[in-house]
């Protein structure tokens, strides 16, 4: 199920300075609970998306499951949350070399995001 982001989209501000906006969240209920995708944009001239991810981006990306979208869904049971960020909105599922992504997994412990290698 895909919802979308916020009636009122909104900026946030992470712990490097740049800021992301949420543009997608979906939901995928799995055999061992529910991941949930939170797929954020940069925001910013795109040459400065690879100078970020360069920086080493996991402060930033831990900063966003945990700050932005355990704080979104209080009331659901959540498992799994995957961080993306990307340098302009992308099509769910659909291959777009021309735009650089990252992705980061989370599990969630009580009320926090623990990184998970994937």
């Amino acid at each position: 199920m895909v919802l979308p982001a916020f009636a009122d989209p909104k900026t946030w501000d992470a712990p490097s300075g740049q800021q992301f906006s949420l543009y997608e969240v979906i939901e995928e209920p799995q055999d061992n609970g529910l991941l949930l995708r939170t797929r954020f944009v940069f925001e910013g001239e795109a040459i400065a998306f690879d100078p970020w991810v360069e920086a080493e981006p996991e402060q930033d990306m831990a900063h966003l499951c945990e700050f932005y979208t355990l704080n979104m869904v209080q009331e659901t049971k959540v498992d799994m949350i995957i961080v993306s960020v990307a340098a302009e909105p992308t099509d769910f599922g659909v291959a777009t070399p021309s735009i650089p992504q990252v992705f980061e997994a989370y599990s969630v412990q009580d009320t926090t995001c623990q990184w998970e290698p994937f």
